[in-house]
C-alpha cells in the first residue's frame, strides 16, 4: 500500500517507508517461506518505493522552469503596477503596510500568479504574510457584502 501511495504522489513521505517495510517483508518471506507469504507484494513495494524516489528529481526538473516563469510573470505585473502608479524604487518602503494601492497590487498578484503570500508581502513591503492575508480578507468584495 505504501508503494502505491508513494508513486501516486506522496513520494518521499511514503516512498522511504515502502522501501523499509518492503525489505523487512522480503527478508521474512525468504527466512520463513511457509509462515509468511506475499513475497511478490514485498517486491512490488520495493519497486514502487524506489520508483517514487527516482521520480523526485524528474518532477523537480519539470517544476523548476514553471516556477521561474511564474516568478517572472509576477515581477512583470509588479513593474507594470509600479509604473502605472508612478512609484520610484524606494517608494514602497515609504508607504504604509496596508496602503490601498499595495493591497490592490497584492490582490492582482494573488489572482494572476501562483506566488505565495509570503513572497508577495516581501516584495510589497507589507510585513508578514498573515498581515497581508488579513488585509486581503478585510478589503475583499466578499467580505464587504457580509
Amino acid at each position: 500500500m505504501l508503494g502505491v501511495a508513494s508513486v501516486a504522489g506522496c513520494s518521499i513521505i511514503s516512498g522511504i517507508p515502502a522501501i523499509i517495510t518492503g525489505h523487512i517483508a522480503l527478508n521474512r518471506t525468504r527466512k520463513f517461506p511457509h509462515q509468511f507469504g506475499g513475497g511478490g507484494l514485498a517486491v512490488a513495494a520495493l519497486v514502487l518505493g524506489y520508483l517514487s524516489l527516482v521520480m523526485i528529481p524528474i518532477l523537480a526538473g519539470l517544476m523548476l522552469p514553471a516556477l521561474a516563469k511564474a516568478k517572472e510573470k509576477a515581477r512583470r505585473i509588479l513593474a507594470e503596477e509600479l509604473h502605472r502608479l508612478g512609484w520610484r524604487p524606494g517608494e514602497m518602503e515609504k508607504r504604509l503596510k496596508a496602503d490601498p494601492d499595495k493591497v490592490r497590487i497584492a490582490r492582482r498578484l494573488r489572482g494572476e500568479t501562483t506566488m505565495t503570500l509570503k513572497w508577495i508581502a516581501g516584495q510589497l513591503q507589507m510585513g508578514s504574510w498573515t498581515y497581508l492575508s488579513n488585509n486581503l480578507t478585510k478589503t475583499s468584495p466578499i467580505a464587504r457584502t457580509q
